[in-house]
């Protein structure tokens, strides 16, 4: 639907997730990540393990309310 974000950029937020939750500064399943990408952003869902996320984990949509099909 939208501009695909690089998948570099969605590797650097796997990793974010991973280093927080291995550093002790969240826990496995508290909170989520997402990063903003004008009229879009990719966001972590609810429950997502931190410290094991994956790319798949990460849901694109759009900040008028829709999103793409899950992977």
């Amino acid at each position: 639907m939208g501009t695909p974000i690089p998948e570099a950029t969605l590797g650097e937020l796997v990793k974010v997730g991973r280093d927080l939750y291995q550093l002790g500064m969240v826990s496995s399943r508290g909170g989520n990540l997402s990063i903003r990408d004008g009229h879009s952003m990719w966001i972590t869902g609810t429950g997502t393990a931190l410290g094991h996320l994956r790319q798949l984990d990460i849901s694109h949509a759009f900040t008028d309310g829709g999103h793409d099909p899950p992977p």
